[in-house]
């Protein structure tokens, strides 16, 4: 009897604890991870087309605060390699790979994006799949008649399981 009795207040209790959890504390981001393979980069969207290259594609969307105006804020990084398998890239060889940085939120546009510093790790997993690593700091460069007018640091990094796409995919967006 006692052994029911307490059986019975610890699925209470448990029940009681679960439903009672607030959900503001789940962060309600949403981010996507995919690769597309025998593409190239472009400056413009869709940011990838036919080629020879393994393109990566990041997107990050962050949760609105509720009680916030123009909170809003989503980034997209792409990056092109030229690798059939695993690749470690840091210090000039990072800074010489071909990227896209956006940000939509309401900020300011930068008018010059590069890489300063960090690093890039993918290792393939499969023939669809590679888990990336990425930390990178970059420069956002903000000009008027080619001179530049200010410069500021930004960060991104990230990890995650990158799935094979293909180009006709990324174009219906």
């Amino acid at each position: 009897m006692k052994k029911a009795l307490l059986s019975l207040l610890f699925v209470g209790g448990s029940i009681l604890l679960f439903t009672s959890c607030d959900g503001e504390r789940i962060n309600p981001a949403e981010e996507s991870f995919e690769f597309y393979e025998n593409a190239n980069l472009v400056e413009e969207f869709p940011y990838a087309e036919l080629g020879e290259k393994l393109v990566f594609r990041h997107y990050y969307l962050a949760a609105n605060k509720e009680n916030v105006a123009n909170d809003e804020y989503a980034e997209e990084v792409y990056f092109a390699v030229n690798a059939a398998e695993d690749f470690y890239l840091e210090g000039p060889e990072l800074q010489e790979i071909e990227f896209v940085f956006k940000q939509y939120c309401d900020c300011s546009t930068y008018d010059k994006i590069q890489i300063v510093d960090g690093y890039l790790k993918g290792d393939k997993k499969g023939s669809d799949r590679y888990l990336l690593e990425a930390n990178v700091e970059l420069r956002g460069y903000f000009m008027h008649e080619g001179e530049i007018l200010e410069s500021q640091i930004l960060h991104s990094a990230f990890t995650g399981l990158f799935k094979k796409n293909s180009i006709s995919a990324l174009n219906r967006r």
